[in-house]
């Protein structure tokens, strides 16, 4: 899944600069959120721009959000730290901000009717297709954005629009007509597929730990927080039943089935005697926070905690790192204890021995093995009867593939591959499969009389390469502005 990320980025990008209007457009729905760990709400500076901790975290929302749409529930806080999504987030919002400096060198401003033209067209603020300001002033409110914040961030949207569409270009004559060609050209092939499930790899401790030797630096641990610490155990006291009525009678309504509806006391029992003794624990921790704080106590152990421990919940975790470091830690709630502390310092990241990489770097070896196994074996000649013939292939007609187990996803993958090779015997390599064709006729079918589905898969195409080829002009903008603008962050 990560891979999949990683290819499919690109096609984000195009996308990212406006993030306002595609973030409330969308209904203001957001998914994961992240705290870049400063105390201060400015994260960097962008010439005389400011990145803040809101900015980044609303791109780490619509981005999860984006990605979601695209692969589902499989889009999880897990796998987005993973792919790195908070520098993405971080990054992008830097992006913004220096194609924003550049528009005002350029001499562009956002006018009051352009804003206001832009909040009246957002659907999340409309009633029957009008433009309502109760939903607008309401929506703000529930989002907790303050209306001046919101239209600023309206108003840098509409600089970025008018930024860009200076820098864009649209695909001249020569470039439909290469992508109609492209669209409507058709490929019979014979093609061999190759499984690297079907590969065996041996391996034993002496090759692995050769492996690791000439991969040492790949396999480090992550940077951690040296932690001073003191376990406050969760009581586990058993009240009386007037003290368990008594404490429901004053919080009742925070005990609630799923209807909303305020659990009867017996249903709520148990989570009161919960809630008592988890009042009852933090008020010791308290206690032991301010003894440690004053010097009154010392630390019982000194811990390690990184990003990826897995010894800790992420929402631990991420308050732990919401700690700058020489500061006291107030009381977190631990599966089995509070844990009060102090950050001492940083441990920098060191390479892992073989024991702690062995899981990994064995499948990494095997992936590796199994790679070199399946150029070899594609590069090897094989009888004519080993190949299958495969009906005419086009960028409109992918149905072909199925005859050999190709999804759509695989399909799109494989004449991607061979549109961008010039060669007429090869192999293509994708995922965990080898796919060794000839191509034994091309040839070119009219566009005359194309389908209207035809025409709008055509359409996309051009759209996709105008988009890519803005992305990659946009992105060569980026680096000559990064040299133009002093960028300063303050992210450790």
């Amino acid at each position: 899944m990560i891979g999949w990320m990683q290819h499919n980025r690109k096609y984000l990008i195009v996308t990212i600069w406006i993030s306002t209007i595609a973030f409330v457009g969308a209904g203001f729905v957001g998914w994961g959120s992240y705290s870049m760990s400063k105390s201060s709400n400015v994260l960097a500076t962008v010439g005389d721009f400011e990145v803040t901790n809101r900015n980044v975290n609303s791109e780490y929302s619509r981005l999860f959000s984006a990605y979601k749409q695209q692969i589902g529930d499989q889009m999880t806080d897990e796998l987005a730290k993973q792919f790195g999504l908070d520098k993405q987030a971080f990054d992008n919002v830097v992006n913004r901000k220096l194609i924003l400096a550049y528009g005002y060198d350029l001499g562009f401003y956002p006018l009051k009717r352009e804003i206001l033209e832009q909040i009246q067209s957002i659907p999340s603020f409309q009633k029957d297709g009008v433009f309502s300001q109760k939903i607008y002033y309401d929506t703000l409110t529930n989002s907790r954005l303050a209306p001046k914040t919101f239209e600023a961030n309206i108003g840098e949207d509409v600089m970025l629009s008018k930024t860009l569409k200076s820098l864009g270009f649209k695909n001249s004559k020569l470039e439909e007509s290469g992508i109609s060609l492209m669209y409507n050209l058709e490929d019979l092939l014979d093609v061999r597929v190759i499984d690297s499930k079907n590969i065996k790899i041996t391996t034993n401790d002496k090759i692995l730990q050769e492996y690791h030797k000439k991969n040492t630096n790949k396999y480090m641990t992550t940077i951690a927080r040296e932690i001073e610490i003191i376990k406050v155990p969760y009581i586990n006291n058993k009240s009386s039943e007037k003290e368990l009525k008594a404490h429901f009678e004053k919080t009742k309504h925070l005990y609630r089935d799923r209807d909303g509806k305020i659990d009867s006391f017996s249903l709520a029992k148990e989570n009161v005697q919960k809630d008592i003794n988890y009042q009852a624990t933090k008020k010791i921790a308290n206690k032991v926070f301010y003894e440690l704080k004053n010097n009154k106590r010392k630390y019982e152990s000194i811990i390690l905690v990184s990003k990826d421990d897995k010894k800790f919940s992420q929402s631990t975790i991420e308050k732990i790192f919401s700690y700058n470091i020489g500061t006291f830690i107030k009381p977190i709630a631990v599966v089995d204890y509070m844990m009060v502390g102090f950050i001492k310092g940083i441990k920098q990241p060191q390479q892992k021995t073989f024991a702690q990489a062995k899981k990994i770097l064995k499948a990494d070896y095997i992936k590796s093995e199994k790679t070199k196994k399946l150029h070899n074996l594609s590069k090897k000649k094989r009888k004519p009867s080993e190949y299958k013939r495969l009906d005419y292939i086009s960028l409109k007609n992918l149905k072909p593939l199925n005859k050999i187990g190709f999804n759509d996803e695989l399909s799109s993958k494989f004449i991607q591959e061979l549109w961008a090779s010039d060669k007429k015997e090869s192999y293509i390599i994708l995922d965990d499969k080898s796919i060794v064709y000839k191509i034994i006729e091309q040839k070119y079918k009219s566009n005359k009389m194309q389908s209207l589905e035809d025409l709008n898969k055509q359409a996309d195409i051009s759209e996709q390469y105008s988009n890519n080829k803005n992305a990659s002009f946009q992105n060569s903008i980026i680096t000559k502005l990064r040299q133009k603008y002093k960028v300063i962050s303050y992210i450790q």
